[in-house]
């Protein structure tokens, strides 16, 4: 199991990390610790796309990487609809973005974007989920 703690859910791993049995690994995007992993990445998408690799998958098929400029439900779960992006989240989705491109040529594993719409990832093939 992998935990990502930061602002909007840190009480929550506050309250649940003690339950967790078995091989348990935490993630910054800060300065790694001991038992706390930087893999790279920026957002909580890309970053585990780089956790990933970095872990030796084959395949890696992104869902729900669109780059737009909307954001939703599955970015603010208090959204009732979608929105559009402000223009610090441009910058962050912007910067995602580049990294996975950058990592692409990179990468030891096939990375595929299956998401149903948004911005092309160049370096990462488009394709249909039921063509996987």
């Amino acid at each position: 199991m992998v935990l990502h703690a930061h602002g909007d859910n840190l009480d929550k791993i506050e309250g649940l990390a003690p339950s967790f049995r078995g091989r348990v690994a935490g993630t910054t995007q800060a300065e790694p610790l001991s038992n706390v992993y930087n893999f790279g990445g920026f957002t909580d998408g890309d970053r585990a796309v780089f956790m990933l690799e970095e872990m030796d998958a084959r395949r890696i098929v992104l869902m729900g990487m669109d780059f737009g400029f909307k954001v939703g439900r599955y970015s603010k779960p208090w959204l009732k609809e979608e929105m559009p992006a402000d223009e610090r989240k441009l910058r962050k989705l912007s910067f995602a973005k580049r990294l996975l491109e950058w990592l692409a040529p990179r990468a030891s594993c096939e990375i595929l974007n299956a998401t149903g719409s948004g911005e092309p990832i160049k370096g990462i093939p488009k394709v249909e989920l039921g063509n996987l």
